[in-house]
């Protein structure tokens, strides 16, 4: 029923309009705890609430300890990838948040990587950007627009990553995006990709699954390209095809747990030297 009036809502125009209402309904129903947050971490800056709920959701609680996590599982994945030829030295590293929102992870990045270390951070939402040069300025910011093109050089960053990015594009931008970021990607850096994979079959409709299940991605709400509100499924087929140019070092199809998100795959990649 979901995967049908969802459907509905993208064929007539009015999922935006919806996820507005959404937004409202959720902001509401987390003010008491958010309020307690703020008092109980005055220090702790956080951006403005549809800037936090277009990326995360409206708790503050879970885009401050939640973002702290989530950095800290990105650096133990690609850890042992990143130290490999190192000896087990650390070295200091460019990395690249394709698609960073408003800071979420990056802003824990400088704690959890070696001295000297550059972190930049790059996202197609203008007030979002601004919010992090503003607010976070010992991190780069840069802003993108919907064209695969970011102001960077050629082989500049040893691991870029992207969380629930490629989720919302369409299937050109999927490739066009992905040849950029192998592009400003150093030989033998690391890519780290989460995607809506088989976990998300409960979510489609009967016409959907059958795409799903020939290897066809599935995209929803094309018109909105970028935002939440646009939504991509994709088979694990469809990104081997993507990914090709890369060794796969893992790819990690997550089970759904009852009462929790359903989880993204992982593909952690590596561009060939």
């Amino acid at each position: 029923m979901k995967a049908q009036i969802s459907q509905l809502l993208h064929r007539t125009g009015f999922m935006y309009t919806a996820d507005l209402l959404r937004y409202r309904l959720h902001r509401i129903r987390h003010q008491r705890e958010n309020t307690a947050f703020k008092r109980a971490h005055p220090e702790f800056v956080l951006p403005p609430d549809y800037l936090l709920y277009e990326s995360y959701g409206m708790r503050y609680a879970a885009y401050a300890e939640g973002g702290r996590q989530a950095a800290e599982w990105l650096i133990e994945k690609a850890n042992p990838w990143l130290m490999k030829d190192t000896g087990g030295t650390p070295r200091p590293l460019s990395v690249l948040d394709w698609g960073c929102g408003p800071a979420r992870m990056i802003r824990h990045l400088p704690a959890l990587l070696p001295p000297g270390s550059r972190v930049f951070g790059t996202d197609y939402n203008t007030q979002t950007i601004d919010w992090c040069q503003q607010n976070l300025p010992k991190l780069t910011f840069n802003h993108n627009g919907s064209e695969a093109k970011l102001p960077y050089a050629d082989a500049q960053f040893d691991l870029v990553y992207g969380i629930s990015i490629f989720t919302h594009l369409n299937e050109v931008q999927h490739h066009a995006w992905f040849g950029e970021l192998m592009r400003v990607t150093a030989p033998g850096g690391l890519l780290l990709f989460t995607t809506q994979g088989r976990a998300f079959l409960p979510k489609l409709s009967h016409g959907e699954r059958v795409l799903f299940e020939a290897g066809q991605p599935v995209f929803r709400g094309l018109r909105h390209a970028g935002h939440r509100t646009c939504s991509a499924f994709h088979p694990p087929e469809f990104l081997r095809s993507l990914f090709a140019p890369c060794t796969c070092l893992l790819h990690e199809e997550r089970q759904a747990t009852p009462g929790k998100p359903l989880p993204q795959d992982i593909w952690l990649l590596q561009k060939l030297s």
